[in-house]
């Protein structure tokens, strides 16, 4: 072909690759458009999911509908980071939990009736960028998910003023409790223990499978526990408590096992949140000593001054106390509590009686009832509130204390009943009866230690110092034991009888009849007299030390509140 033929060949293939570099062109600003877009409302996505966990989680207060808080913020978070209206929309805002796999990834699941909520997943929608290139199908919509969690949690623990300490009372009740050989741990070595605290994740062993809606740990045994917690309170620097915990995991029976679940209340879920959660190690310790001892009780032996004589004291533990991890209870959700442990007391006095001419026995008896903690409002803290504030519903319900004894202290739920004082025979001219006589006398009474309930406000920074809920121990025991008197139904019966060996006599002549009669009154009334004097000084010698010994009290009980888990809301999915 000639040159002059050739010109226009040029011309053709330069038209071709400027259209095919503009269609690359428009091709890329298209591609460009579309991911700033995508990613523009990705972003916007998971600042809303942030923004509505943080709102429905309860950590601002406890919204009164966390489905239409979370929906309202979305809405509110869009149109602060740059979402038009009616371009940017919510097309879905789902409230749930967030689910470890068992690959270790995250990801979110829609919450059922009565499950526990904390997380939110956004999803939003906007009208895709008009193509610059006329060509393929129309650009429609985008759609950006995100998902993020955000629940605050305290560590909270309701229980006894054993606080105090008394290494005589604590060593022989770990001791019994464990089923130990001598345990001897000094103030000092309680004192840092019962101070000290170790994190929950230390402690969790592993996950039941199949467990749906519980945290759940395997068996362990008591020193196994024990030595887990010495070892995480080592590798924190507290070797003081860590050596306590030794020498209570050395004493332990090794055959004795308990699940850490019974003592510490914790949702499945929640773990994944609260995992390093501080929990009391000398709290959890005395917990589990409560739990492994609730198929026995406990005995202890006095030496009473005159007029009470030597005596013993019977604990049985129905209901080992719980430390709890909570969050504010949302609208349909199951209440979780925190509670203490709830126990059985025998007294049981042997003084001397003028009235009867000899020893007779006084049971007195004391049931600890239940005291809880439900977390009703946590606001966490931010830049204009400087400190976590967790506001707890505490109630100790009616306790009881009286004289008789129960039918079976080893049972799930013993029940009083009338305790027979004195049952013998006694010789002719007993309160001027010129007869041989057997004198029967059975008593019982029952007095209520009032309740309590009120609201309690804890302050950061944690653990804080516990509240009180009920009265002090000492005063509602002296006081319920100075209305027992007034409760008391004594019966006595006095029955003549032949010489010994022989047969009752079938009658007695209209005298001697008058002499039992006012013999049963004078009787009730010297006996209603001893045991009124004799209740006092039982309930300060025995009631209030055998109680104190093993960390029950009765009227009250502390609250306290070891710590908050209130971090900032976490994007987990997308």
């Amino acid at each position: 072909m000639l040159r002059h033929q050739q010109t226009g060949a040029v011309a053709v293939f330069a038209a071709i690759a400027v259209g095919a570099g503009l269609v690359a062109l428009a091709l890329a600003v298209d591609v460009g458009r579309l991911y700033v877009a995508q990613r523009e409302l990705q972003r916007m996505a998971d600042t809303a999911a942030l923004d509505a966990a943080r709102v429905a989680g309860g950590c601002m207060g406890v919204p009164a509908d966390p489905q239409a808080a979370a929906y309202g913020e979305t809405l509110a978070s869009v149109a602060r980071n740059g979402g038009r209206a009616r371009e940017v929309e919510p097309l879905a805002v789902v409230l749930g939990r967030d689910v470890l796999a068992a690959d270790g990834r995250h990801y979110f699941a829609p919450a059922q009736t009565e499950e526990t909520v904390h997380a939110v997943q956004v999803t939003l929608t906007r009208p895709a960028p008009q193509r610059v290139l006329p060509l393929g199908p129309p650009a429609g919509r985008l759609v950006a998910r995100a998902a993020a969690r955000s629940r605050p949690y305290a560590s909270v623990h309701v229980g006894s003023r054993l606080v105090a300490l008394d290494p005589e009372g604590l060593n022989p009740l770990l001791d019994r409790a464990f089923g130990g050989n001598g345990l001897h741990v000094s103030a000092v070595g309680y004192t840092s223990l019962f101070e000290a605290s170790v994190p929950l994740d230390s402690l969790i062993d592993t996950l039941t499978p199949g467990a749906v809606d519980r945290l759940r740990f395997r068996e362990e045994t008591v020193p196994g526990l024990l030595r887990t917690m010495a070892d995480t309170l080592a590798a924190s620097g507290n070797e003081a408590a860590a050596m306590a915990a030794r020498e209570i995991a050395a004493s332990a029976d090794r055959s004795q096992g308990i699940a850490p679940e019974e003592v510490i209340s914790v949702q499945r879920e929640s773990a994944q949140l609260v995992g390093s959660a501080l929990i009391g190690a000398g709290q959890l310790t005395l917990l589990t000593a409560q739990a492994t001892s609730e198929s026995a009780a406990i005995e202890f032996l006095y030496t009473l001054p005159p007029p009470l004589g030597d005596s013993r004291a019977l604990v049985r533990f129905i209901d080992p106390g719980r430390i709890a991890l909570l969050s504010p209870l949302m609208p349909g959700e199951t209440p979780r509590y925190a509670s203490n442990t709830q126990g059985v007391l025998v007294a049981e006095v042997i003084p001397q009686s003028i009235a009867l001419g000899g020893a007779m026995r006084l049971p007195v008896w004391v049931q600890v009832a239940q005291a809880t903690a439900e977390v009703t409002d946590i606001q966490c803290a931010r830049s204009d509130f400087p400190r976590d504030v967790v506001t707890v519903d505490a109630r100790a319900s009616v306790s009881r204390m009286g004289i008789g004894e129960f039918d079976d202290i080893e049972g799930p739920a013993p029940q009083p009943r009338p305790a027979t004082l004195f049952d013998a025979p006694l010789a002719a001219g007993f309160l001027g009866i010129p007869v041989p006589v057997h004198v029967q006398v059975r008593a019982y009474a029952v007095a209520d230690v009032p309740g309590d309930r009120r609201q309690l406000v804890f302050e950061g920074p944690f653990p804080s110092p516990p509240q009180t809920i009920g009265g002090p121990d000492t005063a509602a025991i002296l006081q319920a034991l100075a209305l027992l008197p007034s409760q008391l139904d004594v019966q006595v019966q006095i029955v003549p009888v032949g010489a010994p060996g022989g047969p009752a006599l079938g009658a007695v002549d209209a005298s001697v009849r008058r002499l039992i009669e006012g013999a049963q009154q004078r009787l009730e009334a010297a006996l209603r007299a001893q045991i009124s004097e004799l209740l006092i000084d039982a309930g300060d010698e025995i009631v209030v030390g055998a109680l104190s010994r093993t960390g029950l009290t009765l009227g009250g009980a502390d609250v306290r509140v070891t710590d908050v888990v209130a971090k900032e809301p976490y994007l987990f999915a997308r």
